[in-house]
């Protein structure tokens, strides 16, 4: 595929025929993909073909100012993108996308860095325009203070394999909710996270930042009870 402005544009449905194995779920479902383009240009009838393509990875706010700074953010990137479209390979983050971006510590750092990128690009977006989305995403429960550590408690994302087509007979599956711990100010060396005596593990970003844990009540044995400990190194 050409960048922008260069080279034959392409032919309309040669774009779902490229890339419509590759914007799939993880079931093959194309019309369950982040990015859909189902109605963008199909070949295989007119209801495929109305120019639209579908970001389903965002939901619906529960608010219209949210909504409105969900449609700034999209133009936003659309507008760097299509100026100057980005190359290379692709990532594989492997088990760091559990790891990292199912926490809201780390989910937040790098929507920074990508405002960051907008900034330089002459189209700033500020961070307080989507706080709403971050708290939406990410609440809090809670959080508390133990020797000059400062411990936090907030909901964490969970992904769906598929997503529930299924009716079960006793009514809607049950899901464990997954918690984010952050600790700020801990010296890795000296102090020690547990959740009812089970020790979690933690991830420190680059910058030597708050460190970050998850779990689930099913981990803590149906208890959601935190306590943060310290500990003289041998």
């Amino acid at each position: 595929m050409p960048p922008p402005g260069q080279g034959e544009a392409p032919r309309p449905w040669l774009v779902d025929r490229l890339f419509r194995h590759i914007l799939v779920d993880v079931t093959g479902n194309t019309h369950r993909a982040e990015l859909c383009i189902d109605k963008l240009f199909s070949a295989d009838g007119p209801t495929g073909r109305l120019g639209l393509v579908e970001f389903r990875s965002f939901e619906m706010p529960p608010d219209a100012r949210m909504s409105l700074a969900q449609q700034l953010l999209l133009r936003a990137l659309i507008a760097w993108l299509w100026r100057n479209p980005l190359d290379g390979k692709p990532v594989r983050w492997g088990s760091a996308l559990h790891d990292r971006f199912m926490l809201e510590h780390f989910v937040w750092q790098d929507f920074l860095e990508v405002l960051g990128d907008l900034g330089r690009r002459r189209l700033p977006v500020r961070s307080d325009l989507v706080a709403a989305q971050r708290e939406f995403r990410f609440p809090r429960y809670g959080g508390v203070d133990y020797g000059g550590v400062r411990l936090e408690l907030r909901h964490a994302l969970e992904p769906w394999h598929v997503l529930g087509e299924e009716t079960a007979p006793a009514g809607p599956r049950a899901s464990s909710i997954p918690r984010s711990s952050g600790c700020k100010h801990v010296a890795a060396d000296r102090s020690a996270l547990d959740l009812t005596c089970k020790p979690l593990d933690r991830g420190i970003d680059e910058a030597r930042g708050p460190a970050a844990a998850v779990s689930s009540p099913s981990t803590c044995h149906g208890s959601s009870a935190c306590r943060s400990s310290s500990r003289t190194p041998p």
